[in-house]
């Protein structure tokens, strides 16, 4: 705990101090020798960095030249599989891929990583010029509160302790400092030593691929000497030219498309036929005369005879001079055949149906507005409105809702014709429908599960050795399942192990 805070107070008196200094409130020690030899050295590692990084991407671009010229060489031994001269080529590319990875290996050893080795001390340096900072900070702090304490006349004790510190501080300083004069100006004469081994690495393992590349393609010359390389510049189509093709010529610029049908007289066009032979019918070999189009069965039920209104100077239904309900007498008028609409949400007040199979209607719903009947029959006219037909109700009738009031109740009777005609089935108390799934239409059961895909397969026409873990291994000949084959590299598994496979190193079975 001790250890802690006491680091807590270092640091915090430091960052004061850098603050002071800051703003100008406490003087401060600058050596600018360091600071020219530091410019100086990190501009040399920003150089070693910016080398080796090009360097690699060039190792980059080179592998993925020498994997396009594999391609083409697969794509051109594809026009003739027994050809000496594709296979020769074929042949050229996997010496090149062979020689390309042995530099490889060798710039790794004796190229990155002596550079690596090279550039760490760079980073070293730099955390050695963090220490110093420290130490500088520390030693200005020191001499700070020394000079503040013997200006208040403190003890000769608190002095000689911070004197002390001062002391110790400022030598630490100056020998580190001088420490880091020395190793940086090695380091900045000692880059012709270490850069000069490694860049003969690189230029003696180009050389030597780009050789082993030029031999290669030597040896296929003798295939290609009897071949003139610029006949293909004078080569001509072998299919009809452009000039002279059908396809230039216009069908439709014919007289029979450009000529008006009616002054059409064809000359030895066949017998036109009827209409009718041209549409298919249920048999070829039988004649059933014209088609006719297609008539849906119709039910056999007697049909409601339509509704005939009343004529307006014969009222349908009399109210008795001193009543206050309404009372629907219809013993002067014909047959009352109702007509219901059908809203979206209005109900039907209420409805009876009684022991003799009689409806009979609840009027308490019913607004009195005058004393006409002709108002009373447009008004319950446009209340309901039957459905297909007098025995087949899908569904309740809906009414129009109306205000509410409290006439005396009356009912009204179908006379005994109408009853004959029309004697609607209603239910007291409609319930909501259940409708079931027809078993046509049921889902099937026990479906069988789909079976999974099988996996694609391929040879291996060449070795291969990953670069690290994400590639896999194999040899010429093994037989590699694939689960995914887009892209210059497939995803493959053998013997259990998965990875990257190289497209062109395989052949799908």
């Amino acid at each position: 705990m001790s250890d802690g805070w006491k680091s807590f107070k270092t640091g915090f008196a430091r960052t004061k101090h850098k603050v002071l200094e800051k703003f100008g409130a406490t003087e401060a020690t600058v050596d600018t020798r360091i600071k020219e030899e530091s410019e100086k050295l990190f501009v040399l590692f920003k150089l070693v960095k910016r080398l080796k990084k090009n360097v690699a991407k060039y190792e980059d671009i080179l592998k993925n030249i020498i994997i396009l010229q594999n391609e083409m060489a697969q794509d051109i031994l594809s026009f003739k599989d027994n050809d000496p001269t594709f296979i020769a080529y074929q042949e050229c590319q996997k010496n090149i891929e062979r020689e390309r990875q042995r530099v490889t290996d060798q710039l790794e050893i004796y190229y990155h990583d002596p550079l690596r080795n090279y550039c760490a001390q760079f980073r070293e340096i730099r955390s050695r010029i963090s220490e110093l900072e420290q130490r500088r900070l520390d030693m200005d702090r020191y001499h700070r509160d020394y000079t503040i304490k013997a200006n208040k006349g403190k003890d000769s004790t608190s002095l000689a302790k911070t004197e002390g510190k001062h002391q110790k501080t400022k030598d630490g300083y100056q020998s580190l400092l001088n420490e880091l004069l020395q190793d940086m100006e090695l380091l900045f004469n000692d880059r012709k030593e270490a850069f000069d081994p490694v860049f003969a690495n690189f230029i003696n393992r180009n050389a030597e691929l780009f050789e082993q590349a030029s031999q290669s393609y030597r040896n296929i010359l003798n295939y290609v000497a009897g071949i003139n390389e610029y006949d293909g510049a004078n080569h001509k189509w072998v299919i009809t030219g452009s000039e002279t093709s059908a396809m230039n010529k216009n069908i439709r610029s014919n007289s029979v498309f450009t000529q008006n049908p009616k002054d059409f007289t064809p000359s030895n066009s066949p017998p036109t036929r009827a209409r009718a032979s041209t549409i298919a019918t249920t048999s070829p070999t039988r004649d059933f005369g014209e088609p006719q189009p297609y008539q849906p069965p119709q039910p056999q039920e007697q049909p409601l005879p339509e509704y005939q209104p009343p004529p307006q100077q014969q009222p349908a239904y009399t109210l008795p001079p001193n009543s206050n309900g309404v009372s629907l007498n219809k013993s002067n008028s014909p047959p009352f055949q109702p007509i219901y609409p059908q809203p979206p949400t209005a109900k039907f007040q209420q409805m009876n149906i009684n022991q003799n199979n009689t409806t009979s209607y609840d009027d308490s719903s019913l607004p009195v507005q005058d004393n006409t009947n002709t108002n009373r029959i447009q008004q319950r006219k446009s209340m309901y409105v039957p459905n297909s037909g007098p025995n087949n109700f899908s569904s309740p009738p809906q009414f129009k809702q109306q205000p509410q009031f409290k006439p005396s109740p009356q009912q009204l009777k179908p006379s005994p014709q109408q009853q004959q005609q029309q004697q609607p089935q209603f239910k007291p108390k409609p319930q909501p429908q259940q409708f079931k799934t027809p078993a046509a239409t049921a889902p099937p059961s026990g479906r069988p599960l789909p079976k999974p895909a099988a996996l694609k397969k391929g040879e291996a026409l060449y070795d291969f050795t990953g670069l690290d873990s994400k590639e896999l291994n194999f040899s010429k000949g093994d037989i590699i399942s694939f689960t995914k084959t887009t892209g210059d590299w497939y995803e493959g598994e053998l013997n259990g192990v998965r990875g990257l496979v190289p497209s062109n190193y395989v052949k799908l079975l």
